[in-house]
């Protein structure tokens, strides 16, 4: 039996709003698709496929380009804001969904970031 073996290629980074988000993208060493895990530990992880091949990159940091936003409601006192965004993932020319939510709770701030590939 064959190892399954994973090899990072990119740590994207989403900006908006003043806060960052990270995605964590490795490729498989038999069909090169790419899967995701969430905080970057690909040995304690399930990994998550993607439906897209891998670049054959090692370990680089993007930015994934914001191209598109929907403020669903903001509050300017409280720094609060709910939004729909589009982010394009510029290596593999893919879209990503995210949706992006900052409420203060108990005088903290806490985000929520969703992401849905296209």
């Amino acid at each position: 039996m064959n190892k399954l073996v994973y090899t990072k290629e990119v740590t994207y980074g989403f900006n908006y709003n003043g806060d960052v988000y990270y995605e964590y993208h490795f490729a498989d060493n038999y069909l090169n698709r790419r899967f995701r895990v969430n905080n970057g530990d690909i040995n304690n992880n399930r990994a998550v496929p993607l439906d897209f091949k891998g670049t054959g990159s090692k370990d680089l940091s993007l930015e994934a380009v914001l191209v598109a936003e929907r403020v669903i409601s903001e509050n300017a006192d409280t720094g609060e804001k709910s939004a729909d965004l589009l982010y394009l993932l510029p290596d593999v020319n893919q879209y990503m969904k995210v949706e992006y939510k900052k409420e203060l709770f108990d005088q903290e701030y806490n985000t929520f970031w969703s992401v849905q590939y296209l």
